[in-house]
């Protein structure tokens, strides 16, 4: 069953992997939080940068702390912030067009 009347957000997993002093990378995953789309609006967003399709499209996440742990708050200044991460903008990136796209590729 398919339900046409969808919530305005969905959650997405982000895993981000950053490289370290060691020559590897740190692992580290948190909850995104992205508006719904139509595709009108997906057709206008690819005609744009991955940093402005993220500033348009995320609304939100969850388990992103700093280095003292403590969870930061989704704010147009961290949304900023995080999206000026190479990494981060990557993995946001991903999970949101993985997202639209994860139906087909598991049919």
């Amino acid at each position: 069953m398919f339900i046409i009347d969808l919530s305005p957000t969905y959650s997405v997993p982000v895993n981000v992997e950053t490289p370290n002093e060691k020559g590897t990378f740190d692992k580290s995953k948190f909850t995104a939080n992205f508006k719904r789309c139509d595709i009108d609006q997906l057709d206008e967003l690819r005609k744009l940068s991955q940093r402005d399709v993220l500033k348009e499209v995320l609304v939100g996440w969850s388990n992103l702390v700093d280095k003292e742990k403590q969870e930061v708050p989704f704010t147009p200044v961290t949304r900023d912030v995080v999206l000026q991460i190479p990494q981060a903008l990557f993995a946001l990136a991903e999970a949101f067009w993985g997202s639209i796209h994860k139906a087909k590729e598991k049919n």
